[in-house]
């Protein structure tokens, strides 16, 4: 069943890069450039894309099929739109508006692809934004419904329900953190090294942390914003890489997620095309022969080194294991150390695992629940017992808040009769009004502290115990058997 979900993801990504190749084929390169240009960019852009190990994440990470076939949606979207221009029937305008729908259907960042599609008529195919508006009114009316989906959809998205995230940022909080993913999204763009999984939780950072990745990203979004009056094409794709990517990485908390690699499948697109553009040009002063031979050069040392780094990071994916040991090594953060912890765990790798979990349990409540899983796996009651008690008392909500609590009880149940039949009455007391304090709700506590204080000679303590035991749990045959013999014992007594 996984092969399949797999063979899906790679088809669909397939299928996103051959529409690729046609909107690009479709999209000038500069005002001089010719059509046998335009292909050569065209076709390696689209080539350098589908093998670009930056898409791993969108692709090998099943849960994640979302972002490719937003991704394929919406080149599908811009792709008809452009055919549309030449399509007297209107077939090709259908096409756009139907799949900016499915694409909305399939994730919010589709939302922006209007806006792409204008911003594509204004670049290159009109004069000014209100003759593309004069027109193409009908199409663009036809995308913008999609909106209205969108808001019947997001009703029940964490980000506009009442509910929403467990924890909250605030929307400046969360655009301060993007700067330096942004930076590192375009480093890895160019040199895809180092590929991180999981980039963990918000953190508190301040601008003056930040500034030199802010700089860097501010700069580059003035520079879009001045190219789209001066270059077209690198107007246009400056432009899709701030749209395409701000639905995620802008102002729009998302508190589970700082960021993510498969955030840049549609931004990646605007990297390569004017990193491919910019070596065509420079070769064009060129002889032919000349010109051919480097850029078939650069094509090869570039695809193959690509290819061998997504081949490379699949290798990575191989198990939770594996991927997990990069993102502690690569990326260091509390979540990536209890998710490494819990591969650990499974692999009977107790210690490590432990030693991995002490680091994220300061900083994440769910690890301190799997620090005392982990401790009372190696044996150490004591130590498991002081971890879940700590998790339970500063977590009463937390989703695994029963799971927890159950493991507890069952831990200090074998930790009390443990000192119960080592005869250390008085520690079984002190463990067992704990177990009562905590859960005095259990039969079964009562129990073990009547049978605690019955060994240590307290029988009418035991009594008021024993009978707690039984109110709680009529049924439970061991505590009225203990209630019994605890009141024929104080019968022989009198």
């Amino acid at each position: 069943m996984v092969e399949t979900y797999h063979v899906w993801n790679i088809a669909v990504h397939i299928l996103a890069a051959l529409v690729l190749f046609g909107v690009l084929r479709q999209t000038p390169v500069w005002p001089a450039a010719d059509d046998r240009t335009r292909d050569h960019v065209a076709l390696f852009s689209a080539l350098a894309w589908l093998v670009h190990p930056l898409n791993t994440d969108a692709v090998d990470y099943i849960t994640q099929r979302t972002e490719s076939m937003a991704g394929l949606f919406y080149l599908l979207t811009l792709y008809a739109a452009i055919r549309a221009w030449h399509d007297e029937g209107g077939r090709w305008t259908g096409v756009a508006v139907l799949s900016c729908w499915c694409g909305v259907a399939t994730k919010e960042l589709v939302v922006t692809a209007p806006v792409m599609v204008l911003l594509w008529d204004r670049s290159f195919a009109c004069p000014s934004f209100t003759a593309a508006i004069r027109q193409r009114g009908r199409l663009y009316v036809g995308l913008a419904t999609s909106w209205l989906l969108f808001a019947a959809l997001s009703r029940d998205t964490p980000f506009f329900s009442a509910t929403g995230f467990e924890t909250s940022v605030t929307p400046w909080t969360y655009l301060v953190n993007q700067a330096p993913l942004i930076a590192r999204y375009l480093r890895l763009s160019v040199w895809p090294v180092g590929l991180v999984l999981d980039y963990g939780l918000v953190r508190p950072l301040s601008v003056a942390a930040v500034w030199p990745s802010a700089l860097v990203a501010l700069f580059l979004l003035a520079l879009a914003v001045f190219a789209l009056k001066r270059h077209a094409t690198a107007g246009f794709w400056g432009a899709w890489f701030f749209v395409t990517l701000a639905p995620a990485s802008s102002v729009l908390p998302i508190p589970s997620e700082v960021g993510a690699e498969r955030r840049m499948y549609l931004p990646l697109v605007a990297v390569l095309v004017l990193l491919v553009s910019a070596w065509r040009w420079l070769v064009r002063s060129q002889p032919p022969a000349r010109a051919r031979m480097l850029g078939a050069a650069f094509g090869v040392v570039v695809l193959v080194g690509l290819t061998a780094g997504t081949v490379r990071r699949n290798w990575e994916y191989r198990s939770g294991l594996a991927i997990w040991e990069t993102v502690v090594a690569r990326y260091p953060h509390a979540r990536a150390h209890e998710n490494l912890a819990i591969q650990l765990r499974d692999a009977g790798r107790i210690d490590e695992a432990i030693e991995h979990l002490r680091v994220a349990a300061p900083d994440l409540p769910d690890a301190r629940h799997v620090l005392g899983s982990a401790l009372i796996d190696r044996g150490d009651l004591t130590g498991g017992i002081a971890e879940l008690q700590a998790f339970v008392q500063a977590n009463p909500h937390d989703h695994e808040i029963v799971s927890a609590r159950d493991e507890l009880a069952s831990a200090q149940r074998t930790l009390i009769s443990g000192l119960l039949t080592e005869k250390r009455f008085s520690d079984a007391e002190v463990q067992a009004r704990a177990f009562v304090s905590s859960r005095p709700d259990r039969s079964d506590a009562h129990n073990l502290l009547g049978v605690a204080l019955a060994s240590s000679g307290q029988l009418d303590a035991a009594l008021q115990e024993f009978q707690a035991a039984v109110r709680l749990d009529p049924q439970a045959g061991e505590p009225r058997n203990n209630l019994a013999h605890a009141l024929e014992q104080r019968q022989q007594g009198r």
